[in-house]
């Protein structure tokens, strides 16, 4: 795997465990703050799955 996929899929990772498991650091920060303030907490969660799966495509095609 080349190390732009590697990236991706890290991401990837990051945004699926964040999402699902609610760590902090995914939902506690300003920018997230903002986003669930404007959206709400469930609209914030498909978005960061919808994020997540974009990043494993682009996981998939840099391999």
């Amino acid at each position: 795997m080349s190390g732009t996929g590697l990236v991706f899929l890290l991401i990837a990772v990051v945004y699926l465990f964040g999402t699902l498991f609610e760590i902090p650091f995914v939902f506690e920060n300003p920018k997230s703050k903002w986003i669930v303030d404007k959206i709400g907490k469930k609209q914030t969660k498909i978005l960061f799955i919808i994020i997540a799966v974009i990043f494993f495509i682009l996981a998939y095609k840099f391999k």
